[in-house]
């Protein structure tokens, strides 16, 4: 059985990867975030809560405690310093496996027209903090997944493929909805 912390436990993302967890998993959760009224009901039997931000390595740390993965799943303009606590506290630990959510167009892997449009809506900060955030962890000595999504809906569908940092995104499925 493992023990996933879940940073940034009420975003949309993370609260579907707690209910695929808890239902495909044995896993125990941490459940962080700073407004933990936020979440309403959890599963006590499986979910832990606790209050903190991830702008401080101290609590951090203190939620790291006897973790296994660490699903981190932040946003903001301060993105590349929570990526560095995060960092941080992990070393600290010795927790060593990480998965972060960041976005599409980090590494300027869009071509064509989908690139230009995924640029005008994400420049001007939102690239360049979260292109940062992945610089600080891909110097990590950790185990590291990136998840880049593209495409987000609400519906039931699951479409994706794994690239590597380098590989332009290929899927047209996605350049035709311009």
């Amino acid at each position: 059985m493992s023990n996933v912390l879940i940073l940034g436990a009420a975003g949309k993302i993370a609260r579907l990867a707690e209910q695929q967890l808890l239902t495909d998993t044995e896993a125990q959760l941490t459940l962080f975030l700073r407004r933990p009224e936020r979440l309403g009901n959890v599963d006590g039997s499986r979910e832990k809560v606790i209050a903190g931000d991830a702008t401080q390595q101290d609590q951090l740390v203190a939620a790291m405690q006897g973790q296994d993965i660490i699903y981190a799943n932040l946003a903001g303009a301060d993105i590349e310093e929570q990526a560095a606590k995060v960092v941080a506290a992990m070393q600290q630990t010795g927790v060593q496996r990480l998965i972060w959510i960041s976005t599409l167009g980090i590494y300027d892997e869009v071509p064509g027209a989908f690139g230009k449009w995924n640029h005008q809506m994400l420049d001007g900060g939102y690239l360049q903090t979260y292109a940062a955030a992945a610089k600080v962890i891909e110097a990590a000595a950790i185990d590291y997944t990136i998840i880049r999504p593209a495409w987000l809906s609400n519906k039931d569908e699951i479409d994706y493929e794994t690239t590597q940092k380098g590989d332009p995104e290929v899927n047209p499925k996605y350049w035709t909805k311009l």
